[in-house]
């Protein structure tokens, strides 16, 4: 093999140093630094997209706070329309109650003095029955008219001492 014959190191090496230096300087000059422009370029794009996603979140950060302090607002007025509600009808209620009560003891009177009235005119009336019956009784036993005043007078008696 000529490659590992010691007379040929000479010209190896010469070509070696030949082929490498240009190979060398053309991938120290243009190939590296080519790489390293895309390299910075994907880095500077990363960055960029980085700071970009970094300013969505806050954003999006802000917009979530904001949403949600507009849903606490929100329930603050709910639960404050509801108080409010249930105030104006408990109120209601209570105007409602007062009403029907007033009406009842309205009625309750008015029944009551119905009821008494209804009374009175049945006992006058039981009151003339009796007179009636016992002005005929007398007169058939008697054979004579009674006289009406003395006749009241005599029933009255009668119903007080029973009482």
């Amino acid at each position: 093999m000529p490659q590992l014959d010691v007379t040929f190191f000479p010209t190896q090496i010469f070509w070696l140093v030949i082929t490498f230096v240009p190979l060398y300087l053309i991938i120290w000059k243009i190939v590296v630094p080519r790489i390293t422009d895309t390299l910075e370029a994907r880095q500077k794009r990363i960055d960029d997209n980085l700071e970009r996603a970094n300013t969505y979140k806050d954003e999006a950060e802000a917009a979530n706070r904001a949403y949600e302090k507009s849903i606490r607002e929100a329930k603050a007025m709910a639960d404050q329309i509801i108080i409010e509600a249930k105030l104006k009808l408990s109120e209601e209620v209570k105007a409602k109650e007062t009403e029907l009560a007033e009406k009842l003891d309205t009625l309750l009177v008015e029944s009551d003095s119905r009821i008494q009235d209804t009374l009175n005119s049945a006992l006058d009336t039981m009151n003339n029955v009796a007179e009636e019956i016992t002005a005929d009784t007398a007169q058939l036993f008697l054979n004579q008219p009674v006289d009406s005043a003395d006749l009241r007078s005599a029933l009255n008696d009668a119903i007080n001492q029973k009482n």
